[in-house]
């Protein structure tokens, strides 16, 4: 049977209707907004990858929004405490480039490159990020706490302050030769910190032949050092020259009080492609906590906290093609289960990676 034409149309205004009324990133809580990196196979006009920051839904990716420029190298995304804004590295496009602070309002859809100007200055100068380097937006939403090298490239880095409507950021903690690495607020007045021989130089215990090199700190919002996290698994360990655990990426959740890491570690069989294994860690601060997940061929690095007691990170399965192998995953810390992120193909990506959710 055909239909009339009048059915046909309203068959079809229906069908708009239905598109419109779609959910759209907006519609999503905060709490379930992600932002992570989408890897595509193709490279920017001065030869970077292109790399663009998406944030979307954890339930239902389907639902996003892609926020950086669709020709540029975008990095290391980082969701405000309120899910309304988003700290990303943008790499410029031009004979000299770098890496550089924006932020993204989602409510307005602006894009800011963020500007240094120095205390009697009148010229702002780009802030360049450390690719990976930890952002921890203050509790007001005003500013933010980041960690990068100093000068550019250098062992040694400094925990810096960059506060919006002032327009230049602070030197919270001078690191000297060493690296201090800012890694989330403890409450409203006490920073975690990441740490290499911030107290002098690695303890040697006769007893087992190691050495402790580095690990998390206390520090308050000025700088000074107020003591060492108690649970013994929060240090690298040394065995002379040689790496017995290296704890790298480490991400504060104040609200469960936990850590999370990656850990590395000695591969125990010998025929293994890789001489070291990669595991996310998750452990408290004071020694009452402390359980591994995933072991295996593949490298998970960069975990970040998700809602409802989930780890975001990445994971890489051949470092030889690592935009084709490159996935974004959700780790269910009290069940142990694992998932991918997202299907790249939803945004024509080839992977994804360095998944944050809301900084908590």
């Amino acid at each position: 049977m055909r239909l009339p034409l009048a059915v046909l149309a309203l068959a079809a205004l229906a069908g708009c209707d239905a598109a419109d009324d779609a959910p759209t990133l907006a519609d999503v809580p905060a709490d379930r907004r992600v932002a992570f990196v989408a890897v595509y196979d193709e490279t920017t006009a001065d030869g970077a990858p292109v790399h663009r920051v998406v944030v979307a839904d954890i339930e239902d990716p389907t639902v996003f929004e892609v926020i950086s420029r669709p020709d540029h190298f975008s990095v290391s995304p980082h969701l405000s405490r309120d899910g309304q804004q988003v700290l990303f590295g943008d790499r410029t496009i031009g004979p000299v480039s770098a890496v550089q602070y924006v932020r993204y309002d989602l409510r307005t859809g602006r894009a800011d490159t963020l500007g240094h100007v120095p205390p009697g200055g009148e010229v702002a100068r780009p802030i360049l990020v450390g690719l990976g380097s930890p952002v921890v937006w203050e509790r007001d939403g005003r500013g933010f706490y980041f960690t990068n090298p100093t000068p550019p490239f250098s062992g040694k880095q400094d925990v810096l302050r960059f506060r919006f409507a002032d327009g230049y950021f602070e030197r919270v903690h001078d690191s000297g030769p060493y690296t201090t690495t800012v890694i989330g607020m403890k409450g409203a007045d006490t920073l975690v910190v990441f740490s290499v021989e911030p107290l002098g130089f690695p303890e040697f215990d006769p007893d087992d032949g190691l050495s402790e090199h580095g690990g998390v700190f206390y520090m308050s919002l000025d700088g000074a050092f107020l003591g060492r996290a108690n649970n013994p698994n929060l240090t690298y360990l040394y065995d002379g020259p040689t790496s017995v655990r290296q704890i790298l990426w480490p991400s504060w959740n104040d609200e469960e009080g936990l850590l999370a890491y990656t850990l590395i570690e000695p591969n125990p069989n010998p025929d293994a492609l890789r001489s070291y294994v990669t595991k996310i860690a998750v452990a408290d601060l004071e020694g009452g906590f402390f359980r591994t997940y995933t072991a295996g061929d593949h490298y998970d690095s960069s975990p970040n906290w998700g809602p409802e007691g989930t780890i975001l990170f990445d994971r890489v399965r051949d470092a030889s093609d690592a935009a084709q192998t490159h996935r974004a995953m959700v780790l269910n810390v009290e069940t142990g289960s694992i998932r991918s992120l997202a299907d790249p193909t939803i945004y024509g990506a080839a992977g994804t990676g360095s998944p944050s959710a809301v900084n908590r």
